[in-house]
């Protein structure tokens, strides 16, 4: 019930204060579908092929508190 609880905390919080600056995967339901979507969007866009994009992912040190960050409204310190 914990986990229900903070997605839907991650959720309301985009809904009340507008698109936040870093997204944790884990809070959507259905992440395949909401990466997919960015990818379509930017092809769309951009008008170009959505085979041709990919992302690219850069490893750091960095710990969010997830808790803390829907908290304070999305906000990256």
């Amino acid at each position: 019930m914990a986990d229900l609880n903070m997605r839907v905390g991650f959720l309301s919080n985009w809904i009340k204060n507008g698109k936040p600056r870093i997204y944790n995967i884990a809070m959507f339901f259905f992440a395949q579908g909401f990466l997919t979507s960015l990818l379509q969007n930017y092809a769309r866009k951009y008008q170009v092929a959505i085979d041709t994009i990919d992302f690219k992912y850069a490893m750091t040190d960095v710990t969010i508190d997830d808790q803390k960050f829907v908290a304070d409204g999305n906000k990256c310190s």
